[in-house]
């Protein structure tokens, strides 16, 4: 029998193992990102590290014995390999969306450690003060140990977000006083709501912003596909046995077949069993676009000395990175990757530039950098792509 892994071992007495998702091609961060550079390698946050660097050391700080296995693609093995070195390195043949993935993870993890709690995550949100989550991973870790559940962790909303997807919270779980924050059964998985709704959402303080992240032991996760998506858990089977015969050519090639399903709809939104546990104490953003960078590292006009790099002298508020100058600007971010950046009375403007290209645009427009892609792909441009 082989190993799923591609790269490096999983710690056979490992308490938990987390899972990083780091499969994405993070093309909203052009002219940055590119398809040899998504945005999981970019250093977005407030210092040096990568968002996957950032988040294999918020995790390898929980107490416990424990391992990381990083689940991308084989265009992606080198850059894992050069941010998290001590990890091990999960491929998939082919992109299928999360819960193939996922479902691959929760194989490797019972074939290499056994029947334990697995955090499940983006390699690609940005947090600020660690601690608070890391306070939910440890939370879901435990229960996930004593209990038969696929959890997962709602952002408490600060907002009317009509872009994010929301978690309907039930009954306090039953498990919520062995753990230190409150916990409680998933009453239903919300699509994105207009602005009408999202403001009765914060208002009734009964949902959570769904983030992606999840917990559960292996053998949950597996019979939870099993009842709610057949097709994949036949297929998961069947990469099972290949494996056990030691066929990696097998195994690869059912992985292909496999229909793309995300998680959520695969298992989340038809789980009897999920529980939601509110994750307080941190900020968070999945950074989906230059003007989510912006809005998590602004800095109010008291803290322009923060240690962020770049020097904001504006009377509004400015997101800064690398070598760069504002002045009377307001809501404006500048990203500098080498050459010193100026701006002057600007108002909400997103300025990034690279050695190879500048991108300006309005920070209400930086979703239509796709429009950017598609032209450079029509155009035969891949050197910028």
């Amino acid at each position: 029998m082989t190993s799923y892994l591609s790269r490096g071992k999983l710690r056979p007495d490992a308490d938990f193992v987390t899972v990083i998702m780091a499969g994405g091609s993070g093309t909203r961060f052009w002219p940055v990102s590119r398809t040899k550079l998504p945005k999981q390698y970019l250093a977005l946050g407030p210092d040096n590290r990568s968002l996957l660097r950032a988040t294999v050391d918020r995790v390898s700080a929980l107490p416990g014995k424990q391992s990381v296995l990083v689940v991308t693609g084989e265009s992606q093995l080198a850059l894992v390999e050069e941010h998290a070195p001590e990890a091990a390195i999960l491929c998939e043949p082919v992109a299928r969306n999360t819960a193939p993935a996922l479902g691959l993870a929760a194989l490797t993890v019972l074939k290499e450690v056994g029947d334990v709690p697995m955090i499940c995550i983006p390699a690609d949100h940005l947090i600020h003060n660690d601690a608070g989550l890391q306070a939910a991973y440890a939370a879901g870790v435990e229960l996930t140990r004593k209990h038969d559940i696929v959890a997962t962790i709602g952002i408490p909303p600060t907002f009317p977000e009509t872009g994010f997807g929301y978690i309907r919270r039930g009954g306090k779980f039953i498990g919520s006083a062995e753990v230190p924050v409150e916990t409680y059964q998933v009453d239903a998985f919300v699509e994105k709501p207009s602005r009408e709704r999202a403001e009765e959402y914060l208002l009734s303080g009964q949902y959570y912003w769904n983030a992606g992240m999840f917990l559960w032991r292996p053998s949950v996760l597996l019979e939870e596909i099993n009842q709610h998506a057949p097709e994949l858990a036949l297929a998961l089977n069947s990469i099972k046995d290949a494996n056990e015969l030691n066929q990696p050519d097998k195994v690869a090639e059912i992985f292909r077949q496999i229909s793309p399903i995300s998680i959520d709809f695969a298992v989340m939104e038809r789980a009897a069993n999920g529980v939601v546990i509110p994750g307080f104490g941190f900020h968070w953003s999945d950074v989906g676009s230059w003007h989510a960078w912006a809005e998590s590292l602004e800095l109010p006009p008291d803290r322009v000395s923060s240690g962020i790099p770049g020097s904001d002298l504006s009377a509004g508020r400015s997101a800064l990175h690398g070598d760069t100058f504002s002045l009377d600007c307001k809501n404006t971010a500048l990203w500098s990757s080498g050459r010193f950046v100026a701006a002057i009375g600007l108002e909400d403007a997103i300025v990034v530039e690279t050695p190879e290209a500048v991108l300006v645009c309005h920070r209400e427009r930086s979703q239509d950098v796709r429009a950017v892609i598609e032209y450079l792909r029509k155009q035969k441009r891949e050197d910028l792509l």
